[in-house]
Formats: C-alpha cells, sequence, structure tokens
C-alpha cells in the first residue's frame, strides 16, 4: 500500500500580515469613573492611570493590570467612561500670600463656552463665601460648595440642585490679585448622573469606536 507522503505534501508558513479591522488589538474596559470629560482615553501602562486619579483598588484599575500582565499584552488599551452619580469638583491652589486684589473664574458647564464671575475681592485667608456668591451669581448655577483657604487652597463642588451636572471650574484669573504670582485650577471630578451600561457603550461608540470590544 502506497504512503498518504507519496500524494499529499503539507506546507505551513507563518504569514505576518496583521488584521486590519478599526481597532483591533486595542481592548476597551469601561466602568464608571468622574477622572475626566472624555468618554474613552488611551494608555499603555497603568501606571498612568494612577496619576490621573485612579486608585489601586479601583476596578478599572485591577482589569488594567491584569489586562498588560498577559504574556501576549497588548501594547495599548482604553479606559471608557460610564456616568455615575457624582458631583463636580475643583481645586484651586494659589502660589503666594495675597494681600489684596480681585481675582475671577470662568466656569461653564460640559463643552459649552464658558462664562466669567464678576471680581472676587480678598479680604482674608478664608473669602469662601465671596467666591460661593460670585459663581452663584452666574445663570444656571445655584448652589455651590466651597472649602478651604488660600494658604491651604480652595476646593468648589457643586451640589444640591446642582448634583451630578457637569460643571467646569476651567479658569482662574489672578493678574489683579496682589502677591499672587499664579494660580491654578485642577478638575478633580467632573458631575454626571447615573447610566445604563448599554447607553454607556453606546457613547463610547459614538465618541470613539478605534478599538475591539
Amino acid at each position: 500500500m502506497s504512503d498518504i507522503r507519496d500524494f499529499v505534501q503539507i506546507d505551513i508558513t507563518k504569514e505576518t500580515a496583521k488584521i486590519t479591522k478599526t481597532g483591533f488589538g486595542t481592548p476597551l474596559l469601561l466602568g464608571p469613573h468622574s477622572l475626566f470629560p472624555n468618554r474613552a482615553r488611551i494608555y499603555t501602562d497603568p501606571a498612568d492611570m494612577l496619576t490621573d486619579g485612579f486608585l489601586t483598588t479601583d476596578d478599572l484599575y485591577k482589569a488594567a493590570l491584569k489586562t498588560m500582565s498577559q504574556e501576549l499584552s497588548p501594547p495599548s488599551y482604553k479606559i471608557g467612561r460610564k456616568l455615575d452619580d457624582v458631583n463636580s469638583k475643583a481645586t484651586l491652589a494659589f502660589t503666594g500670600t495675597p494681600s489684596g486684589g480681585t481675582w475671577t473664574l470662568d466656569v461653564g458647564i460640559g463643552d459649552a463656552t464658558p462664562v466669567t464671575t464678576g471680581a472676587i475681592t480678598y479680604v482674608g485667608d478664608d473669602d469662601s463665601t465671596a467666591i460661593v456668591t460670585a459663581i452663584e451669581a452666574l445663570d444656571g448655577i445655584t448652589e455651590v460648595a466651597v472649602t478651604g483657604a488660600y494658604s491651604t487652597g480652595y476646593i468648589i463642588e457643586f451640589e444640591g440642585v446642582d448634583a451630578a451636572a457637569d460643571f467646569r471650574v476651567t479658569a482662574i484669573d489672578v493678574s489683579s490679585l496682589t502677591d499672587v504670582t499664579a494660580a491654578t485650577v485642577t478638575m478633580t471630578q467632573y458631575g454626571s448622573g447615573v447610566e445604563a451600561w448599554d447607553a454607556a457603550l453606546n457613547a463610547v461608540i459614538a465618541s470613539d469606536d478605534d478599538w475591539y470590544f
């Protein structure tokens, strides 16, 4: 009887062509958080998530560690944002000790053009009440809480009827604030209401579909 090798020859080669589907090889990790406003952000190292404010105890961070610790890990991955029930928060930090003068903040909602507050006059180290008055004087803003001082920095939180809205403090102008050389605004939490998982996924797809789930 003839051997099958007399009739059949099989050659196996390793091809290097890549699958061309959009985003193939870039996984999406979707979960609730409020650390950045956009619906998806790309990372190559989970450590960069900690820089953005994620904690080592967060489920998204743990999932990223598992994703990138695989033997054949992807070169990058994306974190998708599911809206959760949180208030908008911002911090203000001042360089220098003010002794007089005025300053202003720019505040908006979502991607709308921000509006500048009226002048906030320096009275003492804790001008929280004056800051609240200036922000609440803007149209569409009703309830703001401010804590802190010039020396330690202020925390601004939109709460009450303004809770879960995407208010953003976008800029600060201290050019008329005596003995202060600079100031910074940092959004630490972006406000939103709760949304369903399917709505979150559809929103991410509409914003950024360059990934393969």
